[in-house]
This record gives C-alpha cells, structure tokens and sequence, in this order.
C-alpha cells in the first residue's frame, strides 16, 4: 500500500537516474572520451535513462468491494466501537491500467504541489489500485453510500489528471536538461584527460 503521489518527492527520482548517468560517463573509456564527440556521449547515455512520461488510463476502471478488518481506533468519535477492537468493513477499489513504463512516478510528489492523502497500491507495475475505505458493515452498499463513494472518485480523478500533467512536466523538462549537464561532465573528463596527456608528452620529450 502507497499513498498516491505522496511517497517521495520527484526530485529524489531524478537524482538517482542522474548519478547513475554520472556513473556511466565515470565508466566510459580514455578511448571512447577522445575519440567521440560528447554530445554524441551524452546522447548515448541519456538515451538508455531518459525518463518515460507516466500515462493511466483514467477513464476505463474496474470498481470491486471487498470486506477489510479496520480497527475501532480509526472510527470518528461519533461512532458507538470498541476503540481496541477490530470491524469487517467494505472498502471499494478502483483499478486503472497503466500505459507506460514509468509508474514509479505513482509515488512521487511534484514541485510545489500538495495531493490529498489517497491510499493505492501498484500490481505488477501495470495496474493502479486506489482504495476507498468505508465504515459501512456490508458488502453490499447501501444507496447513501454509493453515493459517497462514486462522488469521491469523480472529484478525485481531475485531480490525478492534474497531478499527471505536473508530473509529465517536470519528466520533460528533466530529459532535457540532462544531456546538458552530462556534456559538462564529460567535457571536464576530456579536459583532464588532454592535460595529463600534454604532461605526460612534456615528461618525455628531451
């Protein structure tokens, strides 16, 4: 179980797919730093890591209830329960597809963006579960709750949309950035690289 966009802040995604570039440009040969353009390097790398923009099909889903023990301690005050007791209560959930290879992206904040607390959960990396917890006794809902429900994940699906688009955003602006910043790096390594070269050339040359 995760809460939606609300694991782990997006930058730390970016900052791991970036040193694990780092690293690449640290693997690259003397051979390859000087006998290949760096943009052409930076490209290769960035190639294997760009980020895929994450997509969920919102508007195809699959709702199914099921009977969950919650405890009494997480009731509101109104309710009449043994606060140390456990309750068979229904919990709808909601499936969507996932079309991309980027769900990860599930558990990540955007940059100045606050998302309601959403319990979910991701199956296989290609199936988003979002959870609906009741306090209704039944399997079979009644109308009032029903209601409640269907009104909950109608306000909450524009809200992912949006949260999507944020998110999208940040992966495109991410991508475009990083061969940027790697052909730094890799100019820096080329530069120190003709340096000890010169020096090495200067040492045996009398």
């Amino acid at each position: 179980m995760i809460k939606l966009f609300n694991e782990n802040h997006i930058n730390d995604d970016f900052q791991e797919t970036f040193r694990t570039a780092v690293k690449a440009v640290d693997n690259l040969s003397e051979y390859e730093l000087t006998n290949q353009n760096s943009d052409q390097l930076a490209e290769k790398i960035c190639k294997s890591l760009k980020e895929e923009t994450l997509e969920v099909d919102l508007i195809n889903k699959i709702a199914k209830v099921e009977m969950v023990e919650i405890s009494g301690s997480s009731f509101p005050q109104e309710y009449d329960v043994n606060r140390n007791k456990n309750y068979p209560c229904a919990r709808v959930k909601y499936t969507f597809d996932i079309k991309s290879e980027s769900s990860k992206f599930l558990y990540s904040t955007p940059t100045n963006h606050n998302f309601d607390r959403v319990m979910a959960d991701v199956d296989n990396l290609v199936k988003l579960h979002i959870f609906y917890q009741t306090r209704y006794g039944n399997i079979e809902l009644n109308d009032e709750v029903k209601t409640d429900v269907k009104n909950w994940i109608i306000n909450l699906i524009p809200k992912i949309e949006n949260t999507i688009s944020l998110i999208n955003k940040e992966i495109e602006d991410f991508n475009t950035v990083m061969p940027i910043k790697l052909k730094e790096i890799i100019e820096n390594r080329i530069s120190k690289i003709t340096k000890k070269n010169k020096q090495n050339d200067d040492l045996a040359d009398f």
